[in-house]
Order: structure tokens, then sequence, then C-alpha cells
């Protein structure tokens, strides 16, 4: 019967690897720590980061907002400015001011469909 003998060499190669990989993993880890910790750039769950106007402000939305026609539109013509490889967060070709008051429609459109829908299940 054959019995594997590890060389020095490999027993090095493969020591190697397990310090990289360890390495890998700590780097992934204080990447993954310093986004977290970071309450800027912390976004609660069921919402995304956009960054809007020439300044880039950044605004945190609801995700279900992206069912909305209006900002279907605007999705298009984000894909259309800047594409789909966008690095970091997702900029909208927006006016700040602008952005802000589709905002505020979209929250009272969204209190007033609550309104009926609760409504009409009341009924």
């Amino acid at each position: 019967m054959g019995h594997f003998i590890r060389s020095s060499k490999m027993s090095a190669m493969f020591s190697l690897r397990g310090k990289k990989k360890k390495e890998k993993d700590s780097r992934r880890e204080n990447i993954k720590d310093s986004l977290l910790d970071d309450e800027a750039a912390a976004v609660p769950k069921g919402c995304m980061a956009v960054y809007v106007g020439a300044e880039m402000r950044r605004f945190v939305i609801p995700t279900s907002y992206l069912r909305l026609p209006l900002f279907q539109v605007l999705m298009e013509s984000t894909a259309d400015e800047f594409g789909f490889d966008q690095v970091g967060g997702l900029r909208i070709p927006c006016d700040e001011e602008d952005f802000t008051e589709l905002l505020k429609t979209t929250k009272k459109m969204m209190k007033s469909s609550r309104k009926t829908f609760l409504q009409h299940a009341n009924a």
C-alpha cells in the first residue's frame, strides 16, 4: 500500500496557502467592519443609497420605490446616462431639488394609497 509522504517543499507550500487565505480573510473582515462601523455608510434593510445632483448628495430610499412608474423612468435615464457598471453607489442624473420634490410626492402618494387600502380592507 502506498503511503503519501509530504516533502518539506510541499509543507511549505501548504503553509503559505494557509497564511495567504488567513490574510485575505482578515483583510475582507477589516473592510466589512469598516463599512459596517461607518454610520454614514449604513443602509437599513429594504432600502438603498442613491447619489443625486452635482454635489452627489446621498439619499436613502426604500427599494419599494423602484416599482413606481416615476422611479422606473429615473432608472431608465440612469442606465442611459451612466450604464450598468457603476462603481460605488447608484448615481441618478437628476437635480437635487427635483429629486427632493419627487420624494415628497412619492411619500404622499404612498400614504394616500395605504389609507385607501386600509379603508377597503376594513369595509
